[in-house]
């Protein structure tokens, strides 16, 4: 058998032309937009908005790392804040137990003022009476002695019998008066102080 000829059929042909037709005008609209003005425009456009965007992300990165160093720097000034009132809260104890310390000397002192002065009341009062035996013994000594001057034999002489019994009495009374008077200012005196030491705040 002799080898037929195949002749081309005019439909694949037209489906052909119309492919190389589509793809022709595909890459004129490609070209025509990539090289035109409004799609230089629009490319410019877009790479600014990627700059812009770029900037921002930037911005918030070191936003984000700013943050993080105050927070470091916060965490760092509360751990300081926190030594800080508890070396406060020590010397605040320091403080009461001193206080307290104080105010138990405050009253030692108190004890001790009071007695003192009763002892210098005491002893002040002992001495006035001894000096005022004192004399009474001289003024019967030199009663005696007069009478001893006068040839009169001795005899047991009373101070209160003599003729200026009323004047030593009269002197008694002043000297119990005075002493009372001044033991009464120092009684006074030292429950002032007391009281002023007692109200004394530490």
């Amino acid at each position: 058998m002799g080898e037929e000829t195949r002749r081309p059929e005019w439909g694949n042909v037209s489906q052909i032309v119309s492919a190389l037709c589509a793809l022709a005008l595909a890459i004129l609209a490609i070209y025509g937009f990539l090289f035109s003005k409004t799609s230089q425009a629009f490319v410019g456009y877009l790479q600014s908005e990627l700059a812009l965007r770029n900037i921002r992300i930037v911005s918030l990165e070191q936003t984000e790392k700013d943050l993080q160093r105050s927070i470091a720097e916060s965490q760092v000034s509360l751990g300081s804040l926190t030594e800080q009132k508890a070396r406060l809260e020590r010397q605040i104890a320091d403080l009461e137990v001193a206080q307290q310390g104080y105010a138990k000397q405050v009253q030692e002192l108190g004890t001790q003022l009071v007695g003192t002065t009763f002892s210098l009341v005491r002893e002040k009062i002992l001495v006035s009476k001894a000096t005022l035996l004192s004399e009474l013994d001289v003024l019967g000594l030199k009663i005696q002695g007069d009478w001893y001057d006068k040839g009169v034999p001795a005899q047991t002489v009373r101070p209160w019998q003599c003729p200026t019994s009323r004047r030593c009495r009269a002197s008694w009374r002043t000297l119990a008066k005075r002493i009372g008077q001044w033991a009464k200012r120092s009684w006074i005196s030292s429950f002032q102080q007391c009281s002023n030491l007692g109200s004394v705040v530490i």
